[in-house]
């Protein structure tokens, strides 16, 4: 261990990890996994900088942590964390970056993918693109069609070595051990136990049916349910044997709204091989050079299911742990925040 664990010691410069988180249940997952939270540390963010920090350490590694503000998901909020964050933490611009949280599966039957509920997706790069493609950035052309521009920097080669590294000799037993530490963190902490709710793929052309409201116009307890739903619907899929995570490498979609149109996933994901989409990593790497590691809560479908959020969460920061415990520790700068 550091001798600067002595928390006293620690300054801004110290911090070359910045992780940045979505969702509340993004956040509560990122300060379960830690070894160490940090607090009171004895300095502060720079003026102007409308962040809200927390700051912990896993292995040899000081991170410092930021949520975006609740309710305001999306590209240009997610931008607005990052850039404030490196000028708080300008070493941060010589670390690296994770974003950690949820995110919606292309699942691609046919092509034989099974990505199901509670899996992770991690960026790496494939084929031409660098692991993240900005789905809805480009030029509109003749006749409706669309050429996507997309140019979004490569993650750190130190965690993609990691990513590489990680799970490789026995997949299996990699997996399990984060299921296990998810049900040890879900047995203090029951919002992170796996949902017992059903795991429903719907073809891509049924659409979600909303509950009516209640008597009184009351919320209906089935509402955000696909209780109302054709169950006859569903897309047939093997039953897996167990619930271990399966891990899912290769590109992650990332674009300025919520994916929810399944007809428009299916079309994107067999156009560029996405495996899951989600809406703020696109405009971050512009700030500093970020791993994306997501947890399936859903199907970027309409037929979204809030009870498997905070699971999600938690195994994606699992997962993102797991890889910083085996990154190389990274050395400031000579003259801390010049470059």
């Amino acid at each position: 261990m550091s001798k600067k664990s002595v928390q006293g010691e620690l300054t801004r410069d110290d911090f070359l990890i910045g992780w940045i988180c979505t969702l509340d249940a993004d956040l509560a997952a990122a300060l379960a996994v830690l070894d160490e939270q940090m607090l009171d540390l004895p300095f502060t963010k720079i003026r102007g900088d409308s962040n809200h920090y927390h700051f912990g350490r896993i292995h040899h590694h000081y991170i410092v942590i930021a949520c975006l503000p609740a309710g305001t998901p999306g590209a240009t909020a997610a931008s607005w964390v990052a850039a404030n964050m490196i000028r708080s933490f300008p070493n941060l611009a010589r670390g690296v970056g994770v974003i950690v949280g949820v995110g919606g599966a292309a699942p691609n039957i046919p092509k034989g993918r099974d990505i199901r509920l509670g899996d992770i997706v991690v960026s790496k790069p494939e084929g031409r693109t660098n692991g993240l493609i900005q789905y809805d950035y480009g030029t509109a052309t003749e006749g409706g069609g669309f050429v996507m521009e997309s140019h979004l920097a490569a993650p750190p080669m130190a965690l993609l070595s990691a990513v590489d590294f990680v799970g490789v000799r026995n997949p299996e037993a990699f997996a399990r051990g984060i299921r296990e530490k998810a049900q040890r963190i879900g047995s203090r902490e029951a919002r992170f136990k796996r949902p017992q709710s059903p795991d429903n793929l719907f073809e891509a052309t049924h659409l979600h049916v909303q509950p009516k409201a209640g008597p009184n116009h009351l919320p209906n307890p089935d509402s955000g349910t696909c209780a109302q739903c054709d169950l006859t619907k569903r897309i047939k899929r093997p039953e897996r044997k167990s619930d271990v995570p399966h891990i899912h490498k290769g590109i992650i979609a990332s674009g300025n709204q919520t994916m929810k149109d399944a007809v428009k996933r299916d079309k994107i994901s067999a156009e560029t091989g996405a495996l899951c989409f989600e809406r703020e990593a696109g405009s971050v790497t512009d700030d500093f050079r970020c791993l994306v590691v997501r947890g399936i809560s859903n199907y970027a479908d309409g037929h979204s299911n809030k009870s498997w959020v905070a699971y999600a969460a938690l195994v994606a920061a699992l997962f993102a742990k797991e890889i910083l415990l085996v990154a190389p520790k990274i050395e400031p700068p000579k003259w801390p925040g010049k470059y």
